[in-house]
């Protein structure tokens, strides 16, 4: 099996309160994204409520920023706009779930165009 070196993840926690069992979650939901793409190389999370003073009921906001040498981020930001988002594992989860989607998509593209252009042979 090969070694996967482990991505760099930062977490930010913006109106709310840090979280050590959240942020070990989101890190290893980062990790777990090498299955789809095995070049991303910077892993940044934003989880934050948009009201501090107004916290019960308050829907979390997630953001997932993802960069991949040679090609544009992989950028996901929840509007905070799902009832089940007042639960925070719940709404990071889905943004994770939309991220690997997305990886999902661009890998699928980029093994189409390499099976249309297949690089040329070296003749010996």
């Amino acid at each position: 099996m090969k070694d996967l070196k482990q991505i760099p993840v930062q977490v930010r926690f913006l109106n709310c309160d840090h979280s050590d069992a959240l942020q070990v979650d989101i890190e290893a939901r980062a990790q777990k994204l090498h299955v789809y793409h095995e070049r991303i190389t910077q892993c940044r999370v934003t989880v934050a409520l948009p009201h501090k003073h107004h916290t019960k009921g308050a829907l979390f906001e997630v953001g997932v920023d993802l960069v991949i040498p040679g090609t544009d981020p992989i950028i996901f930001h929840d509007p905070g706009a799902n009832p089940a988002h007042t639960d925070p594992y719940l709404a990071v989860r889905d943004a994770f779930s939309a991220v690997e989607r997305q990886l999902k998509s661009r890998t699928e593209k980029r093994r189409t165009k390499e099976r249309q252009n297949p690089p040329e042979e070296i003749g010996l």
